[in-house]
């Protein structure tokens, strides 16, 4: 199995951040997941996948970034 972090962004003054991700284990999973920090922890989570047989490349060919 094996993850793969894409497009990272973090905000130092609001402590939230955003990254984009491939999974690949038994299935091949893109997403996304938004966090927001609080005293050096994480206090939100957010997280929204989509499982494909494509690679990132195929899978972001219409919209990359």
């Amino acid at each position: 199995m094996s993850m793969a972090w894409h497009t990272v962004v973090f905000d130092t003054d609001e402590q939230m951040g955003a990254a984009e991700y491939t999974y690949t284990g038994t299935n091949t999973y893109h997403g996304v997941v938004v966090i927001r920090l609080r005293g050096d922890r994480v206090a939100n989570w957010r997280e929204y996948q989509h499982r494909s047989d494509l690679d990132r490349e195929g899978f972001t060919a219409l919209n990359p970034f």
